[in-house]
């Protein structure tokens, strides 16, 4: 586990010490590193730097200075042989700081699209007096920047910089209302500040010392096939091997060098490949693997059990109750950086905190397969207009009868796929909110929502295929999930391995298939399900149902009306977007078991007041 906090000064004119700020935004760091380490540059009696970087690391020396290239790297090369096979300059003793300063050196930015890396990078280039800071191919690790007049700061997260710059606190109170009213996790932006910029997956920031420019660049596009495609057996076969060696290899690579496990296990498809393939590679590992339950019902604990029995290994039940949620909500939106959107993100947390009481400091998750392989139920309709389009009418209907397969039926489908569409793609941004949020609209202030509705509505870009959906699921909106499990794993101080979200080669391939192969038969995640056959058991490789961290939720916020209500009324909105007048006269008749949106709502709330009076 690291992190890193940069700091560079654009104007020396100012009476600002950069060290001091160095010094302070480390501190917000620790739990993602005991050991600190600084570079200034430049380094003199004389001179007051322009440039200071710390990392934080578990281990000590962790910035590294190689070929005049200084690199500062919170990750890992997954194709570490390979490159080092390709390069007689370097070898098995070069740590992968110094391997990423080599390559960097022969072919510039040009080197990270051949890199198979997961990590975030700093680098400064001393004889060019260039820094770069560069977030991995798909997003597995935030990185953040503020540009001033006077300053630049990247940091792997948002707090050091709202703490030591005060006009980078300034609160997009858009993002505010439009978190409140509709709580979609998947395509929030995840950033409250105005000011505070995510750099996404796959881009880089360079500034210049000497001439003071600043970009913001692509260095990478995952390729994809856009095309439907036609049914082959032979194909089929193909694309099924590739992915079950692909993914394969890379958890070799994540096993090389570890002598004990931790497995993030829901009982699903994605959390079970993980720990069969890792079962099937070292038959003699120790695997603790970790699953969350409740106080209510089984939830997903009798499939962890089954697998965990499978592979024998050390099974650990996490337990989340709601007693827990409302006690410990305002510590996890803390660690988080961002207000909770629902309760899952809270059973995340609970699992991270027993992985690190168990002793460990990494551990697996399953996250990106949905979006790799098509396992969420909005595609099965994408992939139904697809087929239908292209006038292929007989697969359509068989592929109709089959939705058994994937726990749906035809009307569920054509409902999903109704409300998405008139929500993201036709209704105004006002008339789909009083369609179906009413209630929520007059539990917000009158300026929030004018501010709201003022702004023009972004319509997606039209997708024609299956494949268009998953490509913005993988490369773009993936990143938004990845943050809640990088960030309840920093938290306490646990690396978190994600296979399905860093395996650059198994996402390529995967992107070069068309779409009739991703969701055949009725199944979901059709290339992974038939790759894990003879690995995976089939009565969990051939499961219907999908909860993931589930957490029973409507439960829970039945049992905390009183605690959630007390919460709103008595913390301070600072930005006034909520009516607390309006929403405690309308308690009684809107905070009832079937309102499951004014429960969520509510809930939005607390945890939003919670997290904006940390910030002051």
């Amino acid at each position: 586990m690291k992190g890193f906090f940069a700091v560079i000064h654009k104007n020396n004119q100012t009476q600002t010490s950069l060290r001091q700020k160095l010094e302070k935004g480390a501190d917000y760091l620790l739990h993602r590193g005991k050991y600190k380490q600084y570079f200034y540059h430049p380094n003199t009696s004389i001179e007051l730097p322009t440039l200071g970087v710390v990392s934080l690391s578990s281990s000590e020396n962790k910035i590294t200075c190689f070929y005049d290239v200084l690199v500062v790297f919170d990750g890992e090369i997954a194709n570490k042989q390979e490159v080092i096979s390709s390069y007689s300059d370097i070898n098995t003793s070069n740590t992968d700081e110094e391997i990423i300063a080599y390559l960097y050196k022969l072919s510039g930015v040009d080197a990270f699209r051949t890199l198979e890396l997961y990590g975030s990078i700093f680098l400064f280039d001393i004889q060019k007096q260039q820094v770069l800071a560069l977030r991995d191919s798909f997003g597995t690790k935030p990185l953040y920047y503020y540009l001033s007049d006077d300053f630049i700061a990247i940091s792997s997260e948002t707090r050091p910089i709202y703490r030591l710059f005060n006009e980078a606190k300034y609160i997009d109170t858009y993002a505010v209302t439009d978190f409140l009213l509709w709580g979609d996790i998947a395509k929030h932006t995840q950033n409250f500040f105005t000011n505070i910029v995510e750099l996404k997956p796959s881009h880089f920031i360079s500034y210049s010392l000497n001439e003071g420019v600043f970009s913001e660049k692509s260095y990478y596009t995952l390729p994809f096939r856009n095309c439907l495609g036609r049914y082959d057996m032979e194909s089929d076969k193909k694309a099924v091997k590739n992915v079950k060696d692909l993914f394969v290899k890379g958890i070799i690579s994540h096993l090389s060098n570890v002598d004990q496990l931790a497995i993030g296990l829901s009982g699903g498809l994605d959390s079970s490949a993980i720990a069969c393939v890792s079962r099937s590679i070292h038959k003699d590992l120790p695997i603790t693997t970790f699953t969350a339950v409740n106080e209510f019902d089984e939830g997903e604990s009798y499939w962890a059990k089954k697998i965990a029995t499978h592979i024998q290994s050390n099974h650990i039940n996490v337990y989340c109750t709601a007693e827990q949620l409302v006690n410990e909500c305002e510590q996890v939106c803390y660690a988080q950086n961002l207000p909770l959107f629902n309760t899952s993100s809270f059973a995340q947390y609970k699992v991270m905190e027993a992985v690190r009481q168990a002793g460990f400091d990494s551990m697996m998750d399953g996250q990106g397969s949905d979006e790799l392989f098509g396992g969420y139920t909005y595609y099965f309709s994408k992939m139904m207009g697809e087929l239908f389009s292209e006038w292929m009418f007989k697969e359509g209907f068989r592929f109709s009868k089959n939705l058994s397969n994937a726990n749906l039926s035809w009307k569920l489908m054509m409902q999903i796929s109704l409300k998405e569409y008139l929500k993201n793609d036709i209704l105004p941004k006002k008339i789909a909110a009083t369609a179906t949020r009413k209630e929520l609209l007059n539990c917000l202030h009158t300026e929030a929502k004018q501010e709201y509705f003022a702004q023009k509505k972004i319509r997606p870009p039209y997708k024609e295929t299956l494949n268009e959906y998953l490509y913005e699921s993988y490369t773009f909106l993936l990143s938004h999930a990845l943050h809640w499990v990088e960030h309840s794993a920093a938290h306490f101080g646990v690396d978190c391995i994600m296979p399905f979200a860093d395996n650059k080669a198994l996402a390529e391939c995967v992107f070069d298939v068309p779409s009739i192969y991703k969701l055949h038969q009725g199944w979901g995640k059709y290339m992974l399900r038939f790759a894990m056959q003879g690995i995976v058991p089939d009565e969990v490789r051939l499961r219907k149902q999908k909860l993931g961290f589930y957490t029973p939720e409507n439960q829970w916020l039945d049992v905390l009306s009183g605690e959630i209500k007390d919460r709103i009324l008595s913390l301070t909105d600072v930005n006034n977007v909520i009516d607390k007048n309006t929403i405690e006269k309308q308690w009684n008749k809107l905070y009832i078991m079937k309102n499951q949106n004014f429960k969520a709502f509510a809930f939005r709330c607390m945890s939003y007041l919670l997290w904006r009076n940390q910030l002051d």
